[in-house]
């Protein structure tokens, strides 16, 4: 069990706070959270990833609680998210556009174009039709995207069939087999090259 949930004389605390004391001021259902838990957690990531060039970029989708994000915020994490209503959130909770990744398979051009606009770290790309909606919205508004390719190992996780994510015949990212031509695709399609990333 996490070391800041435990039990103490039969009653559950979180932290040093008991639960009980908690319901006494809240109606129920509710979520508690470990703050402590979340910094430890997020140390561990940066521990693991030392000397490398990293962003720990947190998916608001598993859990958009401001106060979560605002921890991740400033513990100078990123943001992964796949809507606008998320990337506005994880900017209300202070989290610099620059760490924030837009990623999934259902972005559409309003949220595109206004990441664009305010700015990101980068869209994560998951077709080829995906890249070239996102040049042409970039080269309307005379910006450079900045993208990064996800690409798909075709790799069996021996996860649920129904979440299942790094097979060929998942619906997720580009074919490892076809990356390197996107790659060199992406490289001719039409840029502003008045504007760098």
């Amino acid at each position: 069990m996490n070391k800041h949930i435990s039990y103490k004389l039969d009653q559950l605390f979180v932290e040093d706070v008991a639960v009980s004391e908690i319901t006494s001021n809240l109606r129920t259902p509710f979520y508690v959270y470990s703050r402590t838990s979340i910094k430890d957690n997020f140390d561990r990531f940066t521990r693991s990833l030392k000397g490398l060039d990293s962003i720990i970029c947190y998916s608001v989708k598993a859990n958009s609680n401001l106060s979560v994000l605002e921890t991740i915020a400033k513990l100078r994490g990123g943001a992964d998210v796949v809507s606008l209503g998320e990337y506005h959130r994880a900017l209300k909770a202070g989290i610099d556009q620059r760490r924030i990744v837009f990623s999934g398979v259902g972005k559409q051009d309003f949220e595109i174009a206004e990441a664009l606009k305010s700015s990101l770290l980068q869209f994560n790309i998951e077709s080829v039709s995906e890249l070239e909606s996102i040049n042409k919205i970039a080269v309307s508004l005379n910006k450079q995207a900045p993208i990064a390719f996800r690409v798909n190992p075709d790799i069996d996780a021996g996860t649920h069939e129904n979440i299942s994510t790094g097979k060929a015949d998942n619906k997720f990212g580009i074919p490892i087999d076809k990356a390197k031509e996107v790659y060199q695709y992406a490289n001719k399609l039409e840029k502003n090259k008045d504007c760098g990333y």
